[in-house]
C-alpha cells in the first residue's frame, strides 16, 4: 500500500459520502411499490424489475429512472423531450460525460423494450428525443 496524505483521504471520504448521497437521493425519484404498465410490458421501479410474458429482465437503477421519466412525463403528450431535460432529471447535471452516459442508456432501455413493436424511442438530432406508445386496435 503507498503512503497518502491525511488530506487527500479527506477528500476521497467525502467524495465516497457524495456519490452514496446522490445514489440515495436518485432512487427516491422512483416510486417504491406497484408495476407499471408500459406497452406489453410491466415494469417494476422499486425491484428494477422489467417483465414481458413471464419473462423477467433486471435493470439497473439509472435504466430505471429514465425509463420512468420518459413514461411518465412524455408517453401520452408526443412531443419532443429536449435533451437537457432529460439529464437534469436523470443525471442532475448536463456535462459531456452526463450527455454521452444518456446515449448509451438511452440505447440500452431501446433494446430493452425491442420486444414491443409498439414502443419507440425516436431521436431528434441536435434537440432530443420522443417517447412514443402506439395504443393497440
Amino acid at each position: 500500500m503507498k503512503p497518502f496524505e491525511a488530506e487527500e483521504l479527506i477528500l476521497r471520504i467525502k467524495n465516497i459520502m457524495a456519490r452514496a448521497a446522490q445514489q440515495h437521493t436518485e432512487r427516491e425519484d422512483l416510486p417504491k411499490d406497484g408495476t407499471i404498465k408500459i406497452g406489453k410490458y410491466n415494469f417494476d421501479p422499486a425491484k428494477l424489475e422489467l417483465r414481458l410474458a413471464g419473462n423477467t429482465q433486471k435493470i439497473t437503477d439509472k435504466e430505471a429512472r429514465l425509463l420512468y421519466y420518459l413514461y411518465y412525463l412524455y408517453s401520452n403528450r408526443n412531443q419532443l423531450i429536449k435533451r437537457e431535460d432529460i439529464l437534469q432529471h436523470v443525471w442532475h447535471k448536463t456535462d459531456f460525460f452526463s450527455r454521452r452516459s444518456m446515449d448509451v442508456f438511452v440505447t440500452r432501455v431501446r433494446k430493452r423494450l425491442q420486444d414491443d413493436p409498439n414502443i419507440s424511442i425516436d431521436s431528434v438530432r441536435g434537440i432530443g428525443m420522443k417517447f412514443k406508445i402506439k395504443t393497440q386496435k
